[in-house]
């Protein structure tokens, strides 16, 4: 008889429905045990480009500038000159969005109105991608999502984090969407492709982290210190699935190890200040402050 010892994980797929209400989805996220926060409310500046899709028939909508407060658009009537054979371009009218409000201004009502229906039509619901956002966002702070096809789709889920698959699975039917699992038992075959997916995907994390210890200001201690809570973190996944990476596992810690190395030697490279010239007197010279606070810290997080 197969045991939960026997499964390292599940595959799983999730197929949300196209178009939900912005209340369901919030409802079902509680329903599940999960934050309803996780899906706010929108933005006005992304209601109103969605918006935007409902109003372009026969005309381009186009941003003409932004500042502080408000975004101004204007609506430009595209037509067929049958006579001259070309097309024809008249401006219908600007309008105006706050912003923080979501408040409209148009000076022809009817453009005004057609505004704030569309608008509120689409800050009212959320769409495939919305909720896939939220699946993913709650993996990225509580689990982990390892991609079996570079297109994504399909992922593979580690057994401790099963609790959390039911809980998505619990949500997704609450929306009317549906989540595909499938039971992965620790063979041969199957065992091989997991650490192939967790590999691949831990050493594009890497490879990203290492792009961003690059581009450090290395005499910021601030800096320092979250490239190095990067390393901490994806060492700590890689004692999580050290036994579902198989022989894996020495090659991440390889490369953990050289973007670690060059971090360290990229803030002990930092330049000693040069002190500035003085006439009167040559003080004795001083120490960068960040320079060392960040070798410092460095050498305590790293240690």
């Amino acid at each position: 008889m197969t045991t939960i010892l026997d499964q390292t994980g599940e595959i799983v797929s999730w197929n949300p429905p196209s178009s939900v209400q912005h209340t369901v989805v919030r409802s079902a996220l509680t329903n599940a045990g999960l934050d309803p926060d996780l899906s706010p409310e929108m933005q006005p500046r992304n209601g109103f480009k969605r918006a935007i899709t409902l109003m372009k028939e026969g005309r381009i909508i186009r941003q003409v500038d932004e500042d502080s407060a408000y975004i101004n658009f204007q609506f430009t009537k595209e037509y067929l000159d049958t006579q001259k054979n070309e097309f024809e371009y008249s401006t219908e009218c600007k309008l105006q969005l706050h912003k923080v409000t979501g408040a409209i201004f148009c000076p022809y009502q009817g453009f005004e109105d057609l505004a704030k229906e569309k608008m509120a039509e689409k800050m009212a619901v959320r769409n495939a991608s919305d909720v896939s956002r939220i699946v993913q966002a709650l993996f990225k702070a509580n689990g982990d999502l390892f991609p079996l096809r570079n297109s994504g789709g399909m992922y593979f889920v580690p057994a401790q984090h099963l609790g959390l698959v039911q809980q998505c699975e619990d949500f997704m039917k609450g929306i009317g969407g549906s989540m595909g699992r499938w039971e992965i038992m620790n063979t041969g075959n199957a065992a091989q492709a997991n650490a192939e997916a967790i590999r691949d995907t831990l050493n594009g994390w890497i490879d990203d982290y290492k792009s961003y210890a690059e581009q450090i200001n290395n005499d910021n201690p601030k800096s320092v210190k979250c490239a190095a809570d990067k390393i901490a973190e994806i060492r700590f996944k890689l004692s999580n699935y050290r036994t579902l990476l198989q022989s894996f596992d020495g090659e991440i810690e390889q490369h953990i190890n050289e973007v670690e190395a060059d971090l360290h030697a990229k803030v002990i490279a930092a330049p000693e200040p040069v002190a500035a010239p003085d006439p009167v007197a040559a003080p004795e010279p001083v120490e960068d402050e960040y320079v060392s606070e960040a070798q410092k810290l460095l050498a305590q997080l790293l240690a």
